[in-house]
């Protein structure tokens, strides 16, 4: 991939070397406490229509992230484990990067562990956190023309020609 486009633009390498996690981050992360059940958190999460919620101690400081994913994988079809401590079904320690981090390096972690959201800390601190579809986000903001103007199906094509 060449670092500069041709019109002298940034390239993707480019942007995602230089623009830091902190650019990312939309909304507020969602956190509850280690004494919240799955149903406390699964309705909070609910409220707030997002993915996850972030699993914290008496001192803000993340224990765990728990997720879509835990709920469909532990949870569903389980209603007696909705009164369960959060904390037995939560991913614990989750891998968390700071704000100051480039987008490729959120980029690389989200990759290798299979994550589609990732924590964003800073001395121990939850800042927020970064899901899939802020970097899907990012990219169209970084590039609409050209993710814009993509056609509905790539393979499309049209039986006869239309216009003038």
């Amino acid at each position: 991939m060449t670092e500069t486009k041709p019109d002298g633009s940034r390239s993707v390498v480019q942007a995602l070397r230089a623009e830091k996690v902190s650019q990312l981050m939309t909304a507020p992360a969602l956190a509850v406490g280690e004494s919240s059940t799955v149903l406390e958190a699964l309705n909070e999460m609910r409220s707030a229509q997002v993915g996850c919620t972030l699993v914290t101690d008496g001192d803000d400081r993340i224990r765990g992230i728990f997720t879509e994913r835990d709920h469909l994988e532990k949870i569903a079809g389980r209603s007696d484990r909705l009164r369960e401590p959060i904390t037995s079904h939560m991913t614990p320690a989750p891998a968390v990067v700071g704000p100051e981090a480039s987008v490729g390096e959120l980029l690389s972690v989200m990759s290798a562990g299979g994550f589609r959201h990732i924590p964003v800390v800073s001395d121990d601190r939850i800042v927020g956190i970064v899901s899939a579809l802020d970097i899907v986000k990012y990219i169209a903001d970084l590039f609409p023309s050209e993710v814009y103007n993509l056609p509905p199906d790539f393979d499309q094509v049209m039986p006869r020609v239309e216009g003038a």
